[in-house]
């Protein structure tokens, strides 16, 4: 009910101070276009986040943290409203600036939630396709691993050690269960990648 009412309020105080018949003009929707541009500047703060994974800077989970955090940063909010609102209401601004203004916040608050939903949703894949991978070689190791048997435990030993050498990929499942601490994640992320293993993907609950 809370949310409802908070959307009929929005609705009712900055909604219908948008100007819709001023968008067909082609000086506003220039402005506007031009505004979205510095707006979508804020994509740019997404390319300081440190790299925190074992992979080469700005590619693969890298360039994922990059982009849903400048997504995440370019949605501007209703408080942009409030402020251009103010502005013309006070004539610090002319109503065609105002039209402009609102366009741009307008596309950059609906175009970036569903860049970052398509962000989100194509790594999300990209680490499913690892870890089928990773069960896949895992699942070979195993069959590997039964025919084994037949060898004593020094030509096991011997056998696996040549394939650790080898570089062949081990899945592993961590968790971690402790007292929740500012900085904690970045922390264990950069311990593990020490380790040079990689990371292929994070949550916390």
């Amino acid at each position: 009910l809370l949310q409802w009412l908070m959307r009929i309020f929005f609705a009712a105080s900055i909604g219908f101070q948008v100007p819709i018949k001023d968008f067909g003009d082609g000086k506003v929707i220039g402005y506007g276009l031009l505004f979205t541009l510095a707006l979508t500047g804020k994509l740019a703060v997404g390319f300081m986040v440190p790299n925190f994974n074992n992979c080469e800077q700005f590619k693969g989970l890298h360039m994922r943290d990059c982009l849903v955090t400048g997504f995440s940063m370019a949605a501007e909010g209703e408080f942009a409203f409030v402020i251009a609102v103010f502005a013309a209401d006070n004539g610090l601004i002319s109503p065609d600036l105002y039209a402009s203004i609102v366009l741009a916040v307008l596309i950059s608050t609906i175009l970036p939630p569903f860049a970052l939903r398509f962000t989100i949703s194509h790594y999300n894949k990209l680490s499913g396709k690892i870890v089928k991978k990773a069960e896949h070689l895992e699942r070979r190791r195993s069959m590997s691993m039964d025919g084994m048997a037949a060898f004593s435990p020094e030509e096991q030993e011997r056998l696996l050690r040549e394939n650790i050498e080898a570089n062949k990929i081990v899945f592993l499942c961590i968790q971690i269960q402790c007292a929740s601490k500012w900085g904690l994640i970045p922390k264990i992320i950069s311990s593990i990648t020490s380790l040079k293993l990689e990371v292929i993907d994070n949550r916390s609950w």
